[in-house]
């Protein structure tokens, strides 16, 4: 009987989810599963099993959705900067040589996404820039006013969008010129992702293996 309602409820969540495949948290024990497509996988290794998986994923479910749910604006911003460049840096690191690569390259939406999100941060609570700049007036009270800026949630979350446009920027400039000066796939990776990650070691590699090899008119 219980097994009969834990398979419907099952059926019931996995339909409301709307995907079969997903990849949740096993409670907060930092194991992941895959979540099974059927009452029967999920009861494929008996009964026990089958009640301790169900309510395993339940949890997970719940308090994955609760995390989303508390998140605010800030939140989301500081998100949507970060996964935005996450593709074209992957794009860049792994498959430098591919058309989709060059051509997601060309354009500005490798940077455009997080001035974007700079912007809606900024303009959602302007009073923090505005004491920036008035903290400015001052030169012995800039630090204080930026280290004022950045200790909030809005202040922090522009910044990070504002960093994360000027790492995936200066990281497009370094790859195309490891391009057009044939440096190794190596080198090229390393820089590519120090330039996201940690952008002076990006710049330090940079600086250290690549040279111009164009001749002055």
């Amino acid at each position: 009987m219980y097994q009969q309602i834990v398979s419907d409820e099952y059926k019931g969540l996995i339909q409301n989810l709307s995907v079969f495949h997903i990849l949740i948290q096993r409670g907060f024990s930092g194991s992941i599963q895959t979540l099974p497509t059927t009452e029967t996988d999920l009861f494929a290794r008996g009964p026990s099993h089958g009640y301790h998986r169900f309510h395993s994923l339940k949890r997970g479910i719940i308090s994955a959705g609760e995390c989303f749910h508390s998140m605010d604006l800030y939140d989301v911003s500081f998100f949507l900067s970060t996964m935005w460049v996450g593709p074209f840096w992957f794009g860049m690191l792994v498959f430098p040589e591919h058309k989709l690569t060059q051509k997601a390259m060309e354009g500005p939406w490798f940077f455009l996404g997080p001035i974007l999100i700079w912007w809606a941060a900024t303009l959602a609570e302007p009073q923090g820039l505005i004491d920036f700049a008035k903290d400015s007036t001052n030169p012995a009270g800039v630090l204080e006013g930026l280290a004022a800026v950045m200790g909030t949630k809005p202040g922090a979350s522009a910044a990070w969008a504002h960093m994360v446009a000027g790492d995936i920027f200066v990281t497009r400039w370094m790859w195309m010129r490891c391009g057009q000066e044939k440096i190794s796939r190596g080198v090229t990776a390393a820089i590519v992702f120090f330039g996201v990650m940690l952008m002076p070691v990006g710049v330090a590699i940079y600086l250290a293996f690549v040279r111009s090899t164009s001749v002055p008119e």
